[in-house]
Formats: C-alpha cells, structure tokens, sequence
C-alpha cells in the first residue's frame, strides 16, 4: 500500500501548506521551489501555496499564546485538515497540556487515524461523516481523487474506503465502533 506523502499533495496544488522538517532528505524537494515560508523553529518550517495564505497565517497567529488552543486549532485548520476534528484535537491536546494525561480512555475511544491523498490527522468517530464529506468536497481535484483513502485503527490497521462511498464509510465506522465495545454487536 503506498500512500501520498504530504510533500507531494503540496506539490500538486491542492494542500494549502505544510509543515517540513528542515532535517528531511525530502526537505529540498519544496525548499528548493520558491514557495513563501515561515520558519516554526530551528528544526520545523512551514511552507504555503501563496503568500496571501502566510500573511492570512501570520495575522491569526499574531498575538496566539504557545500550544494553546487558538494555535493549535489555527495550525491545523491552515494545514487543511477538517474543523471539527481540528476542534477536538485542539481541546484533547490543551487539556493534555494542563493535566498531563490525554483525555478520558472514552475520549481515547473515539480517536482514528484518517489517510488520504497526503492529508494524515487524527479524525474522531463522532465528526468522521462530516470531516470526511468535507474532505473529499474540499480537495476534490484530480490528483487527489485517485488516491485512495484509508482509517487507521490499533485494532485492524488500515482499512480501505472507496472514494465518495460513505455506505462503506458507515460500515467501517460501525465496525470500528463495535471493535471498541462503543455500541454492542449483535449476536446472531
């Protein structure tokens, strides 16, 4: 199974920016091109489509305290992940910050790992439909619809969903669901 690195999504055209570790053999790949960028830190830069894109960047964060929820939140929707997953990943990581422990084992429950056409983040059951209707509307562009997409679960590693097929889509949400003891399987 070969997946899209992110690198090369950007490089496409259709992911807004990225964040590229200066340490990369893939690093030039981008740094090489003339893309605006921002250095994060010593170690970390981050690479837009356009400079109106940065500037939009540089303006939200103006201001943002560090690992807070507004950065977090800022980050990744700027990345071109889904909102609603932004939002949950942003509170569980605040929350993490305060109280050194990740959400509760039922927020835990809910986590998946979402794959698809160089976009890789942690999604949530409860937003999956929605997130990934947005995505595949988002990014609906050629060389984005031909890869494939796929959710990452401890329990059965990456399980393949066709694009567009959110009747498979609720398949393996409920799959997934029962794998976790979140809705009881049906003994027949």
């Amino acid at each position: 199974m070969t997946k899209k690195r992110f690198y090369d999504a950007f490089l496409d055209g259709y992911k807004p920016a990225i964040q590229f570790e200066t340490y990369s053999r893939h690093f030039n790949r981008v740094s090489d091109l003339p893309f605006p960028s921002y250095q994060l830190d010593e170690d970390l830069c981050m690479f837009f489509q356009t400079e109106e894109l940065k500037q939009t960047y540089l303006d939200r964060m103006n201001g943002v305290n560090e690992n807070s929820y507004e950065e977090i939140y800022i980050m990744g929707t700027t990345l071109g992940f889904p909102e609603k997953s932004v939002d949950l990943y942003a509170k569980a990581r605040v929350l993490e910050a305060k109280t050194g422990i990740y959400p509760t084992e039922e927020e835990k429950m809910y986590k998946i790992g979402v794959n698809w056409a160089g976009f890789e983040f942690a999604g949530f059951l409860n937003v999956l439909e929605p997130d990934i209707q947005w995505l595949w509307n988002t990014y609906n562009q050629s060389k984005a619809v031909e890869e494939p997409f796929y959710l990452w679960t401890e329990e059965s590693s990456y399980i393949e969903v066709p694009l567009g097929d959110f009747e498979r889509l609720e398949e393996v949400k409920v799959y997934i669901m029962k794998e976790r003891g979140l809705i009881p399987a049906v003994k027949g």
